[in-house]
């Protein structure tokens, strides 16, 4: 079986714990989300703070 990347999608701000947000198998989905969301934060988020990472499934 072959190891399986997913992206995460989070909001990482240093005055509060990290939100993970959404997964995506497609690191294209995911960067069209974060974009998304620097377009239209959630109420309270900076925009800057959104970020998404690969995870190594095993």
């Amino acid at each position: 079986m072959d190891d399986q990347l997913v992206y995460i999608v989070h909001y990482a701000d240093q005055s509060a714990p990290t939100e993970l947000l959404k997964a995506f198998s497609s690191e294209r989905r995911a960067a069209e989300y974060v974009a998304m969301l620097k377009n239209a934060p959630y109420p309270k988020h900076e925009a800057a703070n959104y970020r998404y990472a690969a995870v190594q499934l095993n």
